[in-house]
């Protein structure tokens, strides 16, 4: 997924869609249009013509053909299509005169379709998958005498196939092994199948991630008996460094040669003969399973079969134009020794490699600079400490618009953390659309355990819409400015968020630094100004809470002058009408207009942070308060609209 929306303007996850366009827009607010469609069951013409509206290409991509299937089924190689019989091979050949193109899945299913069908038919054979076999794998349970059937059991083609195995070649084996056992992984109910009590069997059953399971076992079956499509359990077996043995239909058409990198037999006492074999002779295995490996690594990978891919989806002809923007990670550190480390580790586990990391200590004397003296032998980055504190939470941000040369900065509180994919994920978010400049996530809170305590989606819903920021979205910068940032801080935690290095310095004004409380505040609004934003609701952020913050151990009057002066400063800055102005401020006006000795106090910390805002306020409490209490206008607005 890193590479695709590196690629592509926009990636959908629907997970809860059917195939109908009326489904489709009663789920998406704002319809969008897609450059393909990709089919991947057949569906009625009706559907599939409706889908023309929304998408300039339309593909159907039968992962397991019903023509090739009834070729087998017929003992048949090629069968036009006036010939074909079953119903669901009939359906299948309209719809691949329907779409513009079809995918098969492997060679063998593509040469059964298009001989059976007029229409433009292209294979792109199923590769190994890098969101479940990327990185290291530690087995789970390994056992140098178990055999592993990794398959779908809503299938009648895996269930035939297990049952085959079973009670076929699974005996010999017992007979011949006394260590011997038979493991059962994947969804679907075989209850009745395993009724029989057979010994030596272990069924595992659904499993979040198949690869350990499959590198625990010392050898991998594919029985296949029947059904189409292609095998992909070979090409995950040889991948994760285990041989195969399997049935001819099982291999054909794929590079593995018998012998060599694979063990093929139809007859179930050589099957289980290979099987022995492999599980006795240590060397044998590893010369199958290494000569396999590199079958797929030449074959079986998605980098092999790119220029296939490119002419279907209408991607760039070399995956070496995807855009890797660098990214400055700047560390403001002050007092947080027991957790600096925490945070280091994470910016240096990113699953992203354009990272330069500058560490900026605020003369801490809690044990902080020990801490990073010692990260400096382990991790390459740049480190200043300040002879004495500067008095600002901003100076490490002075220090990231002064000394950037990167692409993107990354603020990156020394007390919060990370998700290894935080920055790719959000650099891609930033890719998608050239006026985006500044991205950011939805973010755990943690407390000083480390134990989550909640999530901004509580704030999010609570402070400006139930549901809005649920789901990701790129918005116009000055639009959310207006709508939401005005009100309140949409980006409630630094740590969660990349900006454009230009945009973060044209936003760093030194307006920003005379606000300890809400600077942050100020400076994302006028970063706004400058660009789209953009969110995911992924929680790829830790965002720590502590039972003293700089904002609590600040007076009641402080705050409130720093919360007034910015939503007057955001709200001037996005054009808005006195009425906006009013609703900005209209619960600080409620609190003071209640409290005039508050009142006052807040205006005198607001002289001398803007004297402008200060003569604001004071017509604003002139205007809206009335004998302690509150005027029409203000408790109007106070009961028609509730952020």
């Amino acid at each position: 997924m890193a590479e695709v929306t590196q690629i592509v303007d926009q990636v959908v996850i629907a997970e809860k869609y059917n195939f109908s366009l009326t489904e489709y827009l009663h789920r998406t607010p704002e319809c969008r249009y897609f450059d393909i469609v990709d089919f991947q069951a057949p569906q009625p013409p009706e559907i599939v013509e409706s889908y023309r509206h929304i998408g300039r290409k339309l593909i159907f991509t039968p992962m397991e053909s019903h023509i090739r299937n009834e070729c087998i089924e017929r003992e048949i190689e090629l069968i036009p299509e006036k010939d074909l019989i079953s119903d669901k091979a009939i359906e299948e050949a309209k719809l691949c005169r329907l779409v513009d193109q079809t995918v098969c899945v492997s060679n063998k299913d593509r040469d059964a379709v298009a001989s059976c069908v007029k229409a433009d038919v292209v294979a792109i054979e199923t590769c190994i998958s890098d969101i479940e076999f990327n990185g290291e794998h530690v087995p789970i349970n390994p056992n140098d005498q178990a055999v592993c059937y990794v398959a779908y059991f809503g299938s009648e083609t895996n269930r035939e196939a297990l049952i085959w195995y079973l009670n076929n070649v699974h005996p010999k084996i017992c007979e011949a092994l006394t260590d011997y056992e038979f493991r059962i992984i994947g969804q679907g109910d075989i209850s009745d199948i395993l009724a029989g009590k057979h010994k030596a069997v272990r069924y595992i059953g659904e499993v979040d991630r198949i690869a350990p399971h499959i590198k625990a076992a010392a050898v991998g079956i594919a029985p296949a008996l029947s059904g189409s499509g292609f095998r992909g359990k070979i090409s995950q077996h040889a991948f994760l460094g285990i041989p195969t043995v399997a049935t001819s239909l099982a291999a054909e058409g794929l590079a593995y040669k018998h012998g060599h990198s694979i063990m093929i037999s139809d007859d179930p006492e050589v099957f289980a003969d290979c099987v022995i074999k492999l599980l006795q002779d240590g060397r044998l295995r590893r010369q199958i399973s290494e000569a396999a490996a590199d079958v797929c690594q030449s074959a079986y990978v998605w980098e092999s079969k790119w220029q296939d891919i490119t002419k279907v989806y209408d991607l760039p002809p070399n995956p070496d134009v995807i855009s890797m923007p660098t990214v400055h990670a700047v560390v403001p550190s002050y007092q947080h020794a027991p957790f600096i480390e925490e945070r280091l580790r994470s910016i240096f586990g990113q699953e992203y490699p354009n990272i330069r990391v500058s560490v900026i200590d605020d003369h801490s004397n809690d044990g902080s600079h020990e801490i990073i003296e010692r990260l400096r032998g382990e991790f390459e980055f740049d480190y200043i400490r300040k002879d004495q504190n500067s008095g600002t939470p901003f100076s490490a941000w002075k220090y990231a618009a002064e000394n950037t040369t990167e692409d993107l900065i990354w603020i990156c509180e020394s007390d919060d953390s990370c998700d290894s994919f935080l920055v790719g994920k959000l650099v891609k978010l930033i890719m998608m659309r050239n006026r985006t400049k500044i991205a950011y996530s939805a973010s755990w809170m943690m407390d000083e355990h480390g134990e989550a305590c909640g999530s901004t989606d509580n704030y999010f819903s609570k402070i400006f819409h139930p549901t809005r920021w649920q789901r990701a979205f790129i918005a116009d910068g000055s639009h959310e400015l207006h709508q939401y940032q005005r009100f309140g801080m949409v980006l409630p935690n630094m740590s969660s968020a990349l900006i454009d290095s230009a945009v973060f310095k044209a936003a760093f004004t030194p307006s920003v630094m005379k606000y300890k409380l809400a600077g942050d505040w100020l400076f994302v609004g006028q970063a706004m100004q400058l660009g789209d934003i953009a969110y995911t609701p992924e929680r790829l952020n830790r965002f720590r809470q502590h039972d003293e913050t700089a904002r609590t151990r600040t007076d009641i009057a402080r705050r409130t002058a720093e919360h007034v002066s910015v939503r007057l400063s955001l709200s001037a800055q996005s054009g808005a009408s006195e009425r906006d102005i009013m609703e900005a401020v209209k619960y600080d006006l409620r609190e003071l207009c209640g409290n005039p000795d508050l009142a006052d106090q807040v205006r005198i910390e607001m002289k001398n942070l803007d004297p402008d805002h200060e003569k604001q306020l004071a017509a604003l409490l002139k205007e809206h308060c009335s004998h302690g209490g509150l005027g029409n206008d203000l408790a109007k607005a106070l009961e028609n609209r509730t952020l």
